[in-house]
């Protein structure tokens, strides 16, 4: 008996917890697509496949051995007295040869390799900044949807309490029967909302638990977001933005289109190949030196070098492009940002005064003082506004996230 009890206990908790839901707020979903998000580990491997590059630019030339061997086949040319093996009938070539670099050649392919191993880091760091903006946005999508099917559920709890009284009302013959019907057919419109909006609010959430690389279940909680002390004076915002990955990035192309012209500058000069012969001919030992050099008569890297002057000039105008970018992008999402605020005060005061209309519309409609038209009509005005304040906080919060993150901003969040 003892065990049965506790069987069922035991039954009742796991179904309990396979059923639970992980609360997931805009923080613990950026942090956890820090960590969990499978694209972001596919483009990890970028980082090793440049640090490979290193290794290479770091590697010295190999040397080169060069063997001959001619035999005398002729048996009448061989030397008196001798069989076909005697070393007087053959002559052999040893050669070894190594290349040299000059010029600090190989120091500036290292200093570039490193050069190009910050870029990709910055790129990676970049690239997790457009992934928490990403997170952020579908996150926020899935929020607006979630206060959606809330108000939904809301009303039509309070649509569906009514038809019990009017069901009740209509017995007592105080109601039309169209009075009954017409708020049978709110209900259902309510009933057909719901459905749409549950299917859209699924299918987003699935997409978010892409994003983070969630297993589990998830409920979208509000949590401490919008800490307005991160929202600073516009100046302030603007020196933050020197923090933005993509300026990084920017300045890291140039530091290594420098590195490149460097090293292209020394490739100019040729490398010499010198080595030690060792040449036996007929059983006579000669020995020698080896040593070839290049003429830079025609091809001096001319190509190669204005290529790396060109990328320099390139990564310079980039940079100024992008900081009159990004002064466009904070002055316009600040603006927008102070816009919305306003904005959503006023809604909130149109909230509060549909929902004191029906009240009070509602009370008079149930004590027979007013028609089911005033009451339906004060349930619309109220579902509208309550829905036009959410539409109004979540483009608040979307201009939130805009600001923080062409501020350079949003990364802090997950730091923290």
């Amino acid at each position: 008996m003892y065990f049965a009890k506790f069987f069922v206990v035991f039954a009742c908790c796991a179904a309990f917890m396979s059923h639970a839901q992980t609360p997931l707020t805009i923080i613990d979903a950026l942090k956890r697509a820090k960590t969990s998000n499978p694209d972001l580990q596919v483009s990890k491997y970028n980082i090793q496949l440049v640090a490979a590059d290193t290794i290479t630019a770091g590697l010295k030339i190999n040397p080169v051995i060069n063997f001959q061997l001619i035999q005398l086949l002729d048996t009448y040319a061989f030397a008196e007295g001798t069989q076909f093996y005697s070393q007087r009938n053959r002559q052999g070539w040893t050669q070894i040869t190594k290349e040299f670099h000059v010029k600090k050649q190989r120091q500036n392919k290292i200093d570039f390799a490193k050069k190009n191993y910050d870029v990709a880091e910055i790129l990676f760091e970049n690239e997790k900044r457009n992934l928490y903006y990403l997170v952020a946005n579908q996150w926020l999508d899935t929020w607006i949807l979630q206060k959606r099917v809330k108000l939904i559920n809301e009303s039509q709890a309070n649509i569906d309490t009514l038809v019990k009284i009017n069901e009740n009302r209509l017995k007592n013959e105080v109601i039309t029967k169209t009075e009954l019907v017409r708020t049978r057919i709110l209900s259902q419109q309510f009933d057909a909302q719901l459905i749409e909006i549950n299917g859209v609010y699924n299918n987003n959430l699935k997409v978010l638990q892409y994003l983070i690389g969630a297993t589990d279940s998830l409920q979208i909680v509000e949590g401490a977001f919008m800490d307005m002390d991160v929202l600073q004076a516009k100046d302030s915002l603007l020196a933050k933005s020197e923090e933005r990955t993509d300026k990084q990035v920017a300045k890291a192309q140039l530091r290594a289109a420098e590195s490149n012209l460097k090293l292209q500058n020394s490739l100019k000069y040729p490398r010499p190949e010198l080595g030690f012969i060792w040449n036996p001919q007929n059983g006579v030992i000669y020995g020698g030196v080896y040593a070839t050099f290049p003429l830079p008569i025609f091809d001096r890297n001319q190509g190669e070098i204005q290529r790396a002057k060109i990328a320099i000039d390139q990564s310079t105008k980039a940079i100024e492009v992008l900081d009159l970018r990004v002064r466009n992008e904070i002055n316009r999402a600040y603006a927008l940002y102070q816009n919305r605020k306003a904005r959503l005060t006023q809604f909130q005061k149109i909230v509060e005064e549909s929902q004191l209309v029906l009240n009070t519309v509602r009370y008079a409609y149930l004590r027979g003082n007013t028609t089911i038209i005033d009451f339906l009509d004060a349930q619309r005005t109220y579902y509208t506004a309550q829905q036009d304040y959410n539409d109004a906080l979540y483009a608040l919060k979307q201009s939130y996230i805009e600001l923080l993150f062409v501020s350079g901003q949003l990364e802090k969040l997950v730091e923290e």
